[in-house]
């Protein structure tokens, strides 16, 4: 069993100005890693707020939240 590993910590506002921290976490996918797969392609990436609940990446610097569908902006 992997475990996810914390790799870097966003902040991000809001359309109404609130802060929200994004967390990017990986972890290594053994399943999928062959001879040929450097170890960066052999890592599953996800990214979550601070109470767990995964947002979904739409570039570097913009996510959208699970439930509003709302944009937040890295600061």
């Amino acid at each position: 069993m992997s475990d996810w590993e914390n790799t870097s910590v966003i902040p991000c506002v809001g359309r109404s100005g609130e802060r929200l921290t994004v967390i990017e976490q990986c972890r290594a996918d053994r399943a999928r890693q062959t001879l040929f797969m450097s170890e960066q392609d052999a890592q599953a990436r996800r990214y979550v707020l601070g109470n767990g609940s995964q947002v979904e990446p739409l570039d570097r610097n913009r996510f959208v939240l699970p439930d509003t569908r709302e944009i937040i902006t890295r600061q």
